[in-house]
């Protein structure tokens, strides 16, 4: 029987992030439909510990600290030939920007968007990237939809798009694709706290979703659709998963 287009059955694909969140999610998901997986995560234990979670313990997996260069190289050195690349890793701070830590502002623009632009890079200099592969950025609503206390967020987010918007164009010659992903927020470990800690302001919030707050599950199951053949005419744009937020407004 053929495989359907949907299936990313003997695709080797590169996932970011892939320890929590939206990207042990993507992990999982991938997984089930066939992908030869190559994990990556700043810590080797908490790598170990996923790939046991999702019977993925036969996983090629390649711990790197994404903040630092080298260890950029290197990720790019050691991953075999891809036909897709996922960039889930990330990170937020939330506080209005004259009282917002520099630090704090630095670590989110160069991990949210300088280190993939790097790893990237690196990809190509190190020819991993197939004929036909796709890569996928998660970016954000908040890249077009401006709240405050996140505007560094935003911004990071927001230049993610455009990269992707520009790569594609480089590397369409070799029928690769790029696009990007714009979840609006997601029940994740680390917004659940938040949430938790806000139940009120939760409830106000979550009223503005027509189908409520996101699942980790929607949004790898977007990443999925991209990186599989059935999106093979798509490329240099951005998907929207937000439960109907944007289209509310």
């Amino acid at each position: 029987m053929q495989e359907s287009q949907f299936s990313l059955k003997g695709k080797t694909i590169l996932l970011t992030g892939a320890t929590s969140g939206i990207g042990k999610e993507c992990a999982g998901i991938f997984a089930k439909l066939g992908a030869n997986l190559v994990l990556s995560g700043r810590s080797e234990s908490k790598l170990k510990t996923v790939s046991k979670e999702l019977g993925l313990e036969n996983r090629h997996s390649i711990c790197a600290d994404l903040s630092d260069e080298n260890s950029l190289s290197l990720l790019a050195q050691k991953a075999p030939p891809l036909d897709g690349f996922v960039a889930c890793a990330g990170v937020h701070y939330s506080s209005l920007l004259k009282f917002s830590d520099e630090s704090e502002i630095e670590k989110t623009i160069n991990l949210n968007c300088t280190a993939q632009i790097k790893l990237t890079r690196f990809l190509l200099k190190n020819k991993k990237f197939n004929k036909g592969a796709s890569l996928v950025f998660i970016s954000s609503t908040s890249a077009f939809l401006p709240q405050p206390a996140i505007s560094a967020y935003s911004a990071s987010k927001a230049a993610l798009i455009a990269f992707a918007k520009a790569l594609s164009a480089e590397i369409a010659p070799r029928k690769c694709r790029v696009n990007a992903i714009c979840p609006a927020l997601v029940k994740t470990p680390m917004t659940e706290s938040f949430l938790n800690q806000n139940p009120d302001l939760a409830k106000i919030d979550e009223a503005k979703y027509p189908l409520g707050y996101g699942k980790p599950e929607y949004v790898a199951n977007a990443a999925a659709f991209l990186l599989s053949d059935a999106s093979v005419w798509i490329t240099g744009t951005s998907l929207t998963v937000d439960g109907g937020l944007t289209g509310s407004k």
